[in-house]
């Protein structure tokens, strides 16, 4: 063998091994991209979730804000017509109260002609 074939030999036997070695790092590497390729569809699907049990909640505080907003609006009502009851109650009372100052003010009266009828009488 010539100095010329033993150069390329050397050189085929070090590029088979360096052939070697990068097919054993690419496989490696391959490796590594499998398990990442894994992880990030994992985190994929939880985010996801995460997505939905968001919309989940986010609906659920929509229907809770609705409910506090329809009791709001009930108890608003209820005020109203607790406003308008006292109200009626105390012209009730209103009412009554001349009522009873009504009568006591011609009970008065008739006491008084009455007793102006009764000295008349005795005059007479």
């Amino acid at each position: 063998m010539d100095k010329t074939e033993l150069d390329l030999s050397r050189i085929l036997v070090t590029l088979d091994g360096m052939s070697k070695n990068m097919s054993s790092d690419m496989r490696e590497m391959k490796n590594h991209l499998t398990v990442l390729d894994k992880k990030v569809s994992e985190l994929n699907i939880h985010y996801f979730n995460q997505v939905k049990e968001d919309a989940r909640i986010n609906n659920r505080l929509d229907t809770m804000e609705g409910a506090v907003n329809d009791f709001g609006a009930f108890i608003n009502k209820a005020k109203g017509a607790l406003a308008l009851v006292l109200f009626f109650q105390t012209a009730l009372l209103a009412g009554a109260s001349w009522l009873v100052t009504s009568v006591i003010s011609h009970e008065k009266e008739i006491t008084l002609i009455e007793h102006q009828i009764s000295v008349e009488r005795v005059l007479k």
